[in-house]
This record gives C-alpha cells, sequence and structure tokens, in this order.
C-alpha cells in the first residue's frame, strides 16, 4: 500500500512532440531520475551520448548503431517507425536509468524508462547497449503497459 502510495504521490509527466505528442501531459510535477546501479556522472555521460546520436540524425549525419522500436501490436505506438519515436523522446526527461547485465561481458547495457504519460501508465523502455569502446551499438524502443500492483 506505501509503494502505490508513494507512486501516486510523485507520479511526473514528461511532453512530448511529433509521434509522441498525442501523451503530453502537465510537466509541473515531474520528478527526479531514478538511478539503478549507475552513479549519477555515468547517468549524465549516457544520455549526453544518446543525445547526440539524436541530434546526428536530425541532421541526417550517419549513424552506424542499431535502431528497434516496437509495442503491442494493437497499440498505436506500434505504426510508429522507430527513428520517428527515437527522434521524439526527451531525453532529459527519461525516469529511471538503471544498468543491467550484457550477454557480453565487455559490453554495457542500459534501461533507461520514459513515462510520457507519468507513472503507473504504458511507458517506453528504452535499451542502450554500448560496445566494449563505449560506442552506441544498439537501442531499442519498446512502449509497454505498466506492470501490475
Amino acid at each position: 500500500m506505501k509503494v502505490l502510495i508513494f507512486l501516486l504521490a510523485v507520479a511526473g509527466s514528461c511532453t512530448a512532440v511529433g509521434p509522441l505528442a498525442a501523451h503530453e501531459v502537465d510537466s509541473s510535477s515531474r520528478v527526479g531520475q531514478q538511478l539503478v546501479g549507475v552513479s549519477t556522472d555515468e547517468a549524465e555521460a549516457l544520455i549526453s551520448k544518446v543525445k547526440e546520436a539524436q541530434e546526428n540524425l536530425r541532421r541526417k549525419r550517419f549513424q552506424p548503431f542499431l535502431l528497434l522500436a516496437g509495442s503491442v501490436a494493437s497499440y498505436d505506438e506500434a505504426k510508429i517507425a522507430p527513428i520517428d519515436v527515437f527522434l521524439d523522446v526527451p531525453f532529459d526527461d527519461v525516469w529511471e536509468v538503471k544498468k543491467v547485465s550484457s550477454a557480453r561481458k565487455d559490453w554495457k547495457s542500459f534501461v533507461l524508462s520514459y513515462t510520457p504519460q507519468g507513472l503507473g501508465k504504458a511507458y517506453w523502455e528504452i535499451e542502450v547497449l554500448l560496445g566494449y569502446t563505449g560506442e552506441i551499438h544498439q537501442i531499442t524502443l519498446l512502449y509497454k503497459p505498466p506492470a501490475p500492483f
């Protein structure tokens, strides 16, 4: 019960444009980022790297990483092209940055959670896989229903 009350109390929001604009909500109650297994500096460096890739794609500069996106088949988000999703995510507004184990021990894997409608609602789970030299190897964006309480 305390967790549910906490989540309702801190339910934040983010603003999106383009294909994600349908999920626009008031950002006045936005919560700070939650970090799991990463330092503030590591999370900031990761987000900066992803934002740089985003900007390079906007400027039509070649980016060699794999970009994948998907959703539950019946959600409208399943119809959005991966590049459109990626370019529209405001990475400064991700709610959680979590380091996860990678199948390759010399690579780093992170999961970012972007909640355009606020906590407790459908969200984008964004996995960023970095190669052994720190370059982005793959970004996967999945629009998922919220976890049940």
